[in-house]
């Protein structure tokens, strides 16, 4: 190719013209088409870990992500619980867990990440021996109301399990609960976003009255 000068010659009738030659109508056709196809391909290329999320036309599972027991307006923090020294006293707000932070979409079986979390409500239970606690499912408004409760009632009854399993919890100290969709704290008219809280697990924790 040509280089070009900064300053060029004094003469104008020095400098040569340079064109380019002609291509060839078929390559450039085929060309124009590849470049088509570049422009119109929108599709996102992922890493070869990167998590694959597909569109689920399920109302009643959950794909909230979260950190179960963090704190959140009217709930306690699972970590500043067990900060605090010697047994829990008074009245303690529930510990809320999200839904997609314990489970998979629209099933009743723990996820790996979730263990971490329970085995902090495990230690909460074995430091507060004389304290009760209540596992209670939550849904949101969306789908059948019998399959909301039915499966609130499950994903209790897991944790209840795992803790009993894993933590040597004395089953007594633990009761189940589902409610599906019948105590919502966002409103029910709200998109499925707006209900990511609805979709929840509570840890009700009932300390010993002196």
């Amino acid at each position: 190719k040509p280089i070009v000068q900064e300053k060029p010659g004094a003469i104008e009738g020095e400098l040569t013209k340079v064109t380019q030659p002609e291509m060839n109508p078929a390559i450039e056709a085929e060309l124009d088409s590849v470049r088509q196809q570049l422009v119109g391909d929108t599709t996102p290329v992922l890493a070869p870990d990167s998590p694959i999320v597909l569109p689920s036309s399920s109302p009643h599972g959950t794909g909230d992500t979260g950190t179960a027991g963090s704190a959140q307006p009217g709930f306690s923090n699972l970590d500043e619980l067990l900060s605090q020294a010697g047994p829990l006293a008074g009245e303690v707000a529930p510990v809320n867990m999200p839904g997609g932070a314990l489970f998979e979409y629209d099933q009743a079986t723990l996820r790996p990440e979730a263990i971490e979390t329970l085995r902090k409500l495990g230690e909460l239970i074995r430091r507060n021996p004389r304290a009760t606690f209540s596992i209670e499912g939550h849904s949101d408004s969306f789908g059948d109301a019998d399959y909301n409760l039915a499966l609130s009632r499950a994903r209790a009854e897991a944790v209840k399990a795992w803790l009993i399993d894993q933590m040597g919890v004395d089953p007594s100290r633990i009761e189940t609960r589902g409610f599906g969709s019948t105590r919502l704290i966002a409103p029910a008219d709200g998109s499925r976003e707006e209900q990511q809280i609805n979709r929840r697990v509570e840890i009700v924790i009932r300390t010993p009255r002196d």
